[in-house]
């Protein structure tokens, strides 16, 4: 699990086995979503 903080903490991601999930768009999240993106295909 990944946190944040946008006024007060929240799960941003979460992983538990295969299922993962974000509470973002990371496709409009620039060179960091861009990079989330990447990573996770390159684990299938």
């Amino acid at each position: 699990m990944t946190g944040a903080t946008h006024g007060q903490p929240f799960v941003a991601a979460f992983e538990a086995g295969p299922p993962w999930a974000t509470q973002f768009n990371p496709e409009n999240s620039g060179d960091a979503g861009a990079a989330l993106l990447t990573n996770w295909v390159n684990t299938l």
